[in-house]
């Protein structure tokens, strides 16, 4: 069964977490030569939004041992994200510096619109857990559709909800396991055969447990990143409201 480590608590810190451990925020703890990736059209960083330790129960034995995720939602792509892997070579557009913009929180402001974000780095509880395996979405069909609906018939409908209920809660935040994706559109040419699930992460108004600290992909959502089973490429993907 595939294993997966749930996040259960966020801790928002008051020192710098300088363990290369996963954590959301703060600036990386790079294992290398810092590799801050940027927006090719404005040349500016992209924020930090999280480092993920690359356990071998999870990943297997690939040479990468960090992954360093940059996300920005306030880019006109909403759901433009970057990651570096070290020890690794990343071959995107880059700066070598170690520091730079980062997660932030809202907090009250004495002036108009009365908020305004502040930079947070979290200390993360991470649970083992095993996941059941992926279940792909049934091959929709417009015919089968409208024959369903002519005659009445939803246990096509009442099959897909149990084959989705198979695959576990549909909300959380997790490090590795079986992705609960919305639909098989979000899912990597090749499947969980050629990838595994990074992170899946929620937005802050779409979670039981919300994080401290901003993350939208557009108007709520999850998203999802995925690393490929040789551990040299990933792949980001996100879906909204």
């Amino acid at each position: 069964m595939p294993q997966a480590l749930r996040i259960v608590a966020f801790e928002e810190v008051d020192s710098p977490i300088l363990e290369p451990v996963t954590k959301f925020g703060g600036q990386p703890v790079w294992l290398e030569k810092p590799c801050w990736p940027i927006f090719l059209e404005t040349g500016a960083k992209v924020p930090f939004f999280a480092q993920i330790a690359l356990e071998p129960d999870l990943f297997g034995d690939i040479a990468a041992k960090m992954a360093y995720i940059f996300y920005s939602d306030q880019s006109e792509d909403p759901t433009e994200s970057f990651t570096v892997l070290q020890p690794g070579a990343y071959g995107g557009p880059f700066v070598s510096e170690s520091e730079g913009p980062t997660l932030v929180k809202v907090v009250d402001s004495a002036d108009p619109p009365y908020w305004k974000g502040a930079s947070t780095e979290c200390r993360v509880t991470l649970t083992p857990q095993e996941d059941s395996e992926y279940v792909p979405f049934p091959p929709f069909s417009f015919e089968s559709a409208a024959e369903d609906e002519e005659s009445g018939d939803s246990s096509s409908d009442d099959a897909d909800g149990e084959d989705f209920e198979s695959m576990g809660e549909h909300v959380g935040h997790k490090v590795g396991g079986t992705p609960n994706l919305w639909e098989d559109q979000f899912m990597p040419e090749g499947g969980m055969t050629e990838w595994s699930l990074l992170l899946q992460m929620e937005s802050e108004d779409e979670t039981e447990l919300k994080p401290p600290f901003c993350v939208g992909y557009g108007d709520g959502g999850c998203g999802w990143w995925f690393l490929s089973k040789d551990g040299l490429r990933t792949m980001f993907t996100s879906v909204c409201h």
